[in-house]
């Protein structure tokens, strides 16, 4: 966790860097506290287990996909029973991802909507932001999008709610293709999202959008669930006949604010109280309709631009804690972002129990500094007879002087380039070709000293 948060901080071009010999790159706390090797192998096994169990059959299938690659490796051609088994494996191995990726957002989704409950729900107005943003990507996968107007063009879509005040994130949905099983409508989507918060405030909440998710079908939807809607809107999004229980076909959209595109929708215009559709035969005089849209228009105006930035603050703030995007497990991806939802949930509490004005990176800076504390107050208090048995699980101890065939100021076997996977309590390390090679040297010198 503390060189996770320290690789956001100081984020590279490639997470190899943080071990680089070149001093422009490396950083010390990465390198001091685990080693390459150490972390490459935790960082490619980095997999999701659904209630504590990682299921065999994920295994199986890299393996069958490990096995016909070796085969072309090789030289040899694939049959085409080989083919199609290995697409097969690819498919099973996809959707297995994506359940356990569904399993562990709805785990932080809960995580987040209790904390929001307890602590967040009763000092913040209810009013909420949603948009989409994009998790920047490089790799390949199936539902990997491309929004030109986003900071990272290329990535994985998410849909994020957050409240428009302190900026909470209460919930965030990951786009997993056009074939999942959750409809990815508008209409839908604005209200799998709106059912997401409790409906116990004391005013009609109010969801701030854009023009994506502004269309009669989802603002009558949110109506009927108890929700009002600000937003702006698309010409085309009026021409289209409504749903035939609300009668909206001559419903004229009255456009309040060329600069900032903005429209008013209420059902019944009443005085002191504003609902989001506007209707123009609850009023048969125009100008009285527009007298009275008017008088709304300096208020809808200030909570539009109010809150509808809820979004664009979390992208704000997620530039400053990036972290290295070129990854090829989009699962890990996947994770990292729900630990920088985390983060940032966080840093609201903050703001909401305190009053002095801080940013994102000492807030961070303050939680690396706890993990590192608590890391070595661990390390400190570990008994070295444990230690030792969980380093002798391989092989007995190997002195550093081992034969004189260790390298000067190095505790490393030779000047082996393989990866270094044994190590004894002395610091001594050596790969597993190196190790049986010293253990035959070690028995034909003690074979010669018993014969002299």
């Amino acid at each position: 966790m503390y060189i996770l948060l320290v690789m956001m901080l100081c984020p590279r071009r490639d997470m190899q860097e943080y071990w680089s010999n070149n001093q422009i790159y490396t950083n010390i706390e990465v390198k001091n506290t685990m080693q390459r090797d150490q972390f490459f192998q935790i960082y490619r096994r980095v997999m999701y287990g659904v209630d504590g169990q990682i299921n065999e059959e994920f295994f199986a299938a890299d393996d069958l996909i490990k096995n016909l690659d070796n085969k072309k490796k090789a030289g040899q051609k694939y049959t085409e029973e080989e083919r199609l088994l290995k697409i097969q494996a690819y498919q099973e191995r996809y959707n297995k991802e994506i359940q356990r990726s569904k399993h562990y957002l709805n785990y932080i989704e809960e995580r987040f909507a209790g904390v929001y409950e307890q602590m967040v729900k009763s000092v913040e107005k209810p009013f909420f932001a949603l948009d989409e943003t994009l998790v920047p990507w490089n790799g390949w996968v199936p539902m990997k999008q491309y929004l030109p107007d986003k900071p990272h063009s290329y990535g994985l879509l998410a849909r994020v709610l957050v409240t428009g005040r302190f900026h909470y994130v209460v919930s965030f949905e990951m786009y997993f293709g056009s074939k999942n099983d959750v409809s990815n409508s508008v209409k839908d989507l604005v209200t799998r999202m709106a059912n997401k918060v409790h409906m116990d405030f004391k005013t009609r909440p109010c969801l701030v959008v854009d023009n994506y998710y502004t269309t009669i079908d989802s603002i009558t939807s949110a109506h009927d669930i108890g929700w009002d809607i600000i937003g702006t809107i698309r010409p085309n999004r009026c021409q289209g006949k409504s749903t035939k229980k609300m009668k909206l076909e001559h419903t004229k959209i009255t456009k309040l604010d060329a600069k900032f595109d903005l429209y008013l929708y209420e059902k019944q215009v009443k005085k002191n109280k504003m609902l989001p559709l506007v209707d123009s035969r609850h009023v048969r005089n125009k100008t009285r309709l527009i007298a009275l849209v008017s008088r709304y228009l300096e208020r809808v105006r200030q909570l539009y631009v109010e809150y509808y930035c809820g979004v664009d603050k979390i992208d704000a703030l997620l530039s400053y804690i990036r972290f290295p995007h070129k990854i090829q497990n989009w699962t890990l991806t996947i994770f990292i972002y729900g630990l920088q939802m985390g983060i940032l949930n966080a840093f609201a509490l903050y703001k909401i129990q305190t009053t002095e004005p801080q940013s994102i990176r000492p807030f961070v800076e303050g939680i690396a500094a706890a993990y590192k504390k608590r890391f070595e107050a661990r390390k400190s208090t570990q008994p070295q007879e444990q230690l030792k048995k969980q380093i002798f699980k391989t092989h007995s101890h190997v002195p550093i002087q081992a034969g004189g065939l260790c390298q000067e100021n190095y505790k490393r076997y030779r000047a082996c380039n393989n990866s270094t996977r044994n190590q004894c309590s002395c610091g001594f390390m050596c790969c597993k070709a190196c190790y049986l090679q010293f253990l035959v040297l070690e028995t034909i010198e003690s074979v010669a000293k018993r014969s002299e």
